[in-house]
């Protein structure tokens, strides 16, 4: 771990760590040339890997950091810089001030209808843009979703990112884990629905939404497949919902790719239709909340 006051590149300070897992451990630092506060991410191996492992890893790291650095959304963490110093490999990203979504709902509780179906609708936008550019994130999840000061959701982390070519998707896969099980399509782990693409993140989007909703997640996809009564209906498991939101939720979480949104734009076109909450009861906690406190700052 690098200790604060370590200077790389004679340019990024290191301030802090702010965490790290999978393949990858974050500090938050500060770039001299630029005078502002930058999270730099170093790729570090899994112990015990292969030559030829550690070489493809590296290289996907790298690819990660060239991939990331050509989307420009105010919805999606960038990626500025990438080098190697000392036999260790960075990339240098925005560090993005708020507090992640499962941190505000664990925080303040099961968010308000017409919250989620905003923050929902926000964050199609920046994925639909990713799909555009050929971009899967495939690790979709309430940690990976930072919600700003003024409400506005950013999409991080993108260790599972694939490039994704329609017409030929078992190319350019920049594999390094299966994603989170509860927000995990059925197909991220290789059953025969097909390989990832833009469905897979939807799945992975209503399942965060589920989670915005409710305060739970959704069970494992595979533990659906066995036992389907593991997933109660949404309308059951939280009544005070509109049937039109609980009709979007689980549409993008359906098990066959078929049957869930072609993409992104769509399941947001069915969102923004989706009437907001107005009548009935809704438990104390669920309600609209975009004011975090002032001492928190994340990383992308």
């Amino acid at each position: 771990m690098l200790p604060p006051g370590h200077v790389l590149q004679s340019r990024y300070t290191i301030q802090d760590h702010l965490g790290g897992g999978g393949m990858g451990s974050v500090y938050r630092a500060y770039d001299h040339r630029l005078s502002i506060e930058v999270a730099v991410k170093e790729f570090v191996p899994q112990p015990g890997l292969r030559p030829e492992e550690m070489a493809q890893l590296r290289s996907q790291f790298h690819q990660e950091a060239t991939t990331l650095a050509r989307l420009k959304h105010p919805g999606v963490a960038s990626v500025s810089d990438f080098f190697e110093e000392d036999g260790r490999v960075f990339l240098v990203m925005q560090l993005v001030a708020g507090e992640t979504l499962a941190k505000l709902v664990e925080r303040v509780g099961p968010l308000a209808e017409a919250e989620v179906a905003r923050l929902g609708a926000q964050l199609l936008t920046a994925l639909d843009y990713c799909h555009q550019h050929q971009v899967l994130h495939r690790d979709i999840k309430p940690s990976n979703i930072i919600v700003l000061a003024d409400g506005a959701p950013v999409l991080v982390d993108f260790g599972l990112v694939k490039q994704w070519d329609p017409a030929n998707p078992t190319t350019h896969s920049l594999l390094r884990g299966m994603g989170t099980p509860h927000y995990a399509s059925p197909e991220h782990y290789g059953f025969a629905t097909g390989h990832t693409d833009a469905r897979s993140d939807i799945y992975s989007v209503g399942a965060t939404l589920y989670f915005a909703l409710t305060g739970q997640a959704p069970p494992v996809a595979t533990d659906r497949l066995l036992r389907p009564e593991l997933m109660a209906p949404l309308g059951q498991t939280a009544p005070w919902l509109s049937p039109a939101i609980v009709a979007v939720i689980d549409q993008a979480l359906a098990l066959a790719k078929d049957t869930r949104f072609a993409s992104a734009a769509a399941m947001r076109a069915a969102l923004l239709g989706a009437p907001a909450y107005a009548g009935g009861a809704v438990p104390s906690s669920a309600r609209v909340t975009t004011a975090l406190p002032a001492s928190a700052q994340r990383r992308a």
